[in-house]
């Protein structure tokens, strides 16, 4: 529902999490309490509501929006220091996976005139993996206050799942997103969880990003 439904395009000033939320019923659908307020959104035309609330939550705190259970909408991350135990006895597979797909190698940004050749980015992590991906745009009013934040935004974005190492176990432990987890040697923050159950047998598998905004380094 927050990939369909699209708020009204312009500048929204003093803005909470419960200001975007409120705007529309929308069942089922919780989110984190707080007043914390951001100074101004600008949504775009036809922009998701996600896209606002991935700005949002960058301005809040440099974080990516994500869901827990049930249907817990969060914008900042989590910050309990207790760890929960995966069964290294029950573990099935542990792997590693990278994904470039969205990964952006430079962005360059006109001014409010128009003009290119003031803001541009370069993206370390797609020169290291020879990709050339340029996308130039006008400037992004979400980021007026300070132009270069905005490309650092998205070439944080691009990065996505850049790397990720993925644990299946047996059974449940009870985790959710952004739990501190440990198994063995590893110890980090999950990013996607999937449980399913054949042949009455229970199991879930666990995936850690390592990005800017997952277990970052």
């Amino acid at each position: 529902m927050l990939t369909q439904n699209q708020l009204v395009p312009g500048l929204y000033f003093n803005v909470t999490l419960a200001s975007l939320m409120t705007t529309y019923q929308l069942p089922h659908i919780t989110y984190q309490e707080g007043e914390s307020t951001v100074r101004y959104v600008y949504v775009k035309e036809n922009a998701g509501m996600w896209d606002t609330l991935t700005a949002f939550s960058y301005k809040l705190c440099g974080c990516y929006p994500y869901v827990r259970v049930p249907n817990l909408l969060c914008v900042s991350p989590q910050t309990g220091t207790a760890a929960i135990t995966l069964p290294a006895d029950s573990l099935l597979m542990r792997g590693t996976g990278t994904y470039a797909g969205d990964m952006l190698s430079r962005i360059d940004m006109a001014d409010l005139d128009g003009s290119y050749g003031i803001y541009t980015a370069s993206n370390p992590e797609a020169q290291r993996r020879g990709i050339t991906r340029v996308r130039q745009i006008l400037m992004d009013k979400q980021f007026l206050y300070d132009p270069n934040d905005g490309l650092r935004w998205r070439i944080q974005c691009s990065n996505r799942r850049m790397r990720s190492t993925v644990l299946r176990y047996i059974g449940y432990c009870g985790e959710d997103c952004e739990d501190l987890v440990t198994c063995g040697d590893l110890t980090a923050r999950v990013s996607r969880i999937t449980v399913s159950c054949e042949n009455g047998k229970l199991t879930t598998e666990d995936v850690f990003y390592y990005d800017d905004f997952c277990n970052a380094e």
